[in-house]
Parts: C-alpha cells; structure tokens; sequence
C-alpha cells in the first residue's frame, strides 16, 4: 500500500487491523499454552482454573 502511494489514513486502518489480528493470535497461543502446559505444571491446585482465568484477564488488558 505504500509503495502504491495509498492514503495515509487507509494504510494506518490497514496496520490497526494487522495488529488486532495478530494481538487474538497470540492471545489466543498464550491460552492454548496456558491451558495445556501451565495447567500441568499446576495440577492439584485448588484454585488452578481460576488463575488460568485470572492471568488470561490481565494479558488481555494488556493487549488493549
């Protein structure tokens, strides 16, 4: 898009959805990741869903 000398403004949107994009994706790997690796390595704690759950809240306020 550049290199065709497009506005300024479609390339920026263009870049925001990319990010957006590639912000799910790598949420979404840290909750697979969480889900099957952590949760193993946290088994039998009482509370261990519930900091799954907790830790996948503060990474996705962090993504915003």
């Amino acid at each position: 898009m550049v290199e065709e000398d497009r506005y300024c403004v479609d390339v920026l949107a263009a870049l925001s959805a990319v990010t957006t994009v590639l912000d799910h994706v790598s949420l979404q790997s840290v909750e697979d990741h969480t889900k099957d690796c952590v949760r193993q390595e946290i088994e039998g704690w009482v509370k261990a869903d519930e900091t799954i759950l907790q830790l996948m809240g503060v990474l996705r306020n962090l993504a915003r």
